[in-house]
């Protein structure tokens, strides 16, 4: 998932990651949502975090872009009421 950059600090990512929150619990079963997230990507990872998304470790240098490496991070949040 991305939001545009035009877009961004508007709130509409929370918005979007608390809708599928809250059609995963009136909609399925699963317990946990999952996700991962550049590591150098902080307002990603901070906007998880108060979501309620907790890190799960790290994975380094996953990718290499343009000569960069780039690791990501894990993090996951119990959906079950």
């Amino acid at each position: 998932m991305g939001v545009d950059r035009s877009f961004r600090q508007k709130g509409r990512g929370e918005r979007l990651i608390k809708e599928l929150i809250h059609w995963m619990i009136q909609n399925t079963a699963i317990e946990y949502l999952d996700l991962r997230v550049l590591s150098n990507n902080i307002a990603a990872k901070n906007l998880y975090g108060r979501i309620g998304f907790e890190s799960q470790g790290e994975i380094k240098n996953m990718f290499i872009i343009e000569g960069k490496s780039f690791s990501f991070t894990l993090m996951s949040k119990r959906i079950v009421i």
